[in-house]
């Protein structure tokens, strides 16, 4: 006479099992009967829409985005886990990855964003690695290629001669900043606090901003002189990312009072 066992088995994670269950015969002591179950676990089959991302020439500080799309071509789900190997060259800021962890449904697709603002002048080289949730194992990598650059900017006058002003009168003026590259830039007006604003206060509609490539962006001034006879005001413009020193620009004016 037999007797039938039956054993569910639900694997809970990827990789090489070996379980041993030894039996307990009432009435018999000498030696436990045994079985022994072994085997591997495979996790689901998937495919990646493409091996690399590549951003291109990109420009410092501006979002870029891409998207690539992973494939569940199993019959279970397909649970995966998105991060970037770690090294000194990145900052991971730049990168936001969504849905970095999710499961894909059997014989479904997701659609992964990547999101990218570069904060470093250099050409950019990152692994980006697909792992499994319920295992150690890693499935592959993927590269993700950019180059950030800084365009140059300059200003189409760096002397702005406003001509006669009367004291204590605010006057609009602007700065003209020109973009002849291909890329944007961002730019910020340097506010300083010396001797000088005794003799003129300068404050800006927009301190900081954007331009766009090959274009030529007027950025508002408000001055107001506070002092009789000539006067001049030294500033100065950042480009953020970039290298040289920033941009200066002097205003000037002949300050005078009423005529009696």
């Amino acid at each position: 006479e037999s007797v039938q066992i039956t054993v569910l088995f639900a694997a809970n994670y990827v990789g090489q099992f070996n379980e041993t269950f030894h039996y307990k015969i009432v009435g018999f002591e000498e030696g436990r009967p045994s079985i022994t179950f072994y085997g591997r676990v495979i996790g689901a089959s998937y495919s990646i829409s493409t091996n690399k991302i590549d951003f291109g020439n990109v420009s410092y500080g501006f979002l870029y985005s891409k998207e690539f799309e992973i494939s569940n071509t199993s019959s279970i789900p397909f649970d995966y886990a998105l991060t970037f190997k770690q090294d000194k060259s990145f900052d991971i800021r730049e990168f936001s990855i969504r849905p970095s962890l999710g499961s894909v449904p059997k014989y479904s697709k997701q659609i992964i964003h990547v999101e990218f603002i570069p904060i470093s002048v250099q050409t950019y080289e990152i692994s980006l690695l697909i792992a499994g949730t319920k295992s150690e194992e890693n499935y592959g990598s993927m590269k993700i290629y950019a180059n950030c650059i800084c365009p140059v900017i300059s200003l189409s006058e760096n002397v702005i001669d406003l001509g006669n002003l009367f004291i204590h009168h605010e006057y609009t003026t602007c700065v003209n900043l020109v973009d002849d590259s291909d890329f944007p830039a961002k730019y910020e007006f340097i506010e300083v606090d010396d001797e000088s604003t005794h003799d003129m206060a300068i404050s800006f509609v927009k301190y900081k901003g954007s331009l766009s490539p090959h274009s030529t962006f007027s950025a508002p001034i408000k001055v107001i002189p506070k002092q009789l006879g000539h006067l001049q005001l030294f500033r100065s413009i950042r480009i953020y990312g970039s290298n040289l020193p920033p941009i200066d620009y002097t205003i000037k004016c002949l300050c005078t009072g009423p005529n009696l």
